[in-house]
């Protein structure tokens, strides 16, 4: 995998897991400028989606961007709002990975 295709996956990522923030943002402090920006993000990675989905194919590329997505918004919870990581919620990130996985199988 080359460089391009790596940014256009972080670039995905980030995109993925700042829509869900924003949109979290906007519903409970009720400013435009959250709900604007959840908008640019899910724009620009529908864009990337579509770079992305020609590259590697739809089943691979999307299950790589949802379960790294999912791992951000977690990592930010963690950081951002000093949530705890207990043992439910780790099994729940390893079931919702698996989960993702194997709605793409084949």
């Amino acid at each position: 995998m080359d460089y391009s295709m790596m940014s256009t996956y972080a670039m995905a990522i980030v995109n993925s897991a700042l829509s869900g923030i924003f949109t979290e943002y906007y519903i409970t402090k009720k400013e435009t400028i959250y709900l604007w920006g959840a908008i640019f993000c899910n724009v620009f990675v529908i864009f990337n989606y579509i770079t992305i989905f020609a590259m590697t194919g739809v089943a691979k590329g999307y299950a790589y961007i949802k379960i790294l997505s999912i791992m951000c918004v977690a990592i930010y919870g963690v950081a951002t709002f000093h949530e705890k990581m207990n043992k439910y919620s780790i099994l729940g990130l390893i079931l919702g990975a698996c989960s993702i996985m194997l709605l793409n199988v084949k």
